[in-house]
């Protein structure tokens, strides 16, 4: 009996480590789905751009760049983007060029950014903006950043 009573505590707390652990790497893409083409990265992240979706932005960025800043960082560098300002959206997307290897992709891609203005007379413009979305492949999903083409 003494024997089950002093296993009871060491067996609990692995159970509780790796219940926690587990948690804390489920909570690191619980909001991606599976991403097994690299195009469908950029997809989602116009989806998340669109939704203003600044949790899922920063679980799509790759993981050097989620140990270089904070979620909380990451949503305050945010401030002054005109994709993410309230009143414009991403209308659509073409791949310009599209290089892809086993763990890795670069698109060059042009987006169409929708902007309303203000006031009385406001006009909707649409602007096209290229980037170069730089892709990993990591934790079995794509993982999506923008650099300038």
């Amino acid at each position: 009996m003494k024997i089950i009573t002093s296993l009871i505590i060491p067996v609990s707390c692995i159970l509780m480590l790796v219940m926690v652990t587990g948690c804390m790497t489920a909570t690191a893409n619980a909001s991606l789905p599976h991403i097994a083409d690299p195009e469908n990265a950029i997809k989602i992240w116009i989806d998340a751009v669109n939704a203003r979706d600044y949790p899922k932005l920063y679980a799509l960025s790759p993981e050097y760049i989620r140990q270089g800043i904070t979620m909380k960082n990451f949503i305050k560098a945010q401030d002054g983007n005109p994709m993410m300002a309230t009143g414009s959206q991403i209308v659509d997307y073409q791949v310009l060029d599209r290089k892809t290897g086993s763990d890795n992709a670069t698109f060059t891609v042009q987006l169409i950014l929708q902007i309303s203005g203000s006031g009385a007379n406001a006009t909707v413009s649409n602007i096209p903006v290229y980037l170069k979305f730089t892709e990993f492949f990591e934790q079995g999903n794509w993982h999506v950043w923008t650099d300038a083409p």
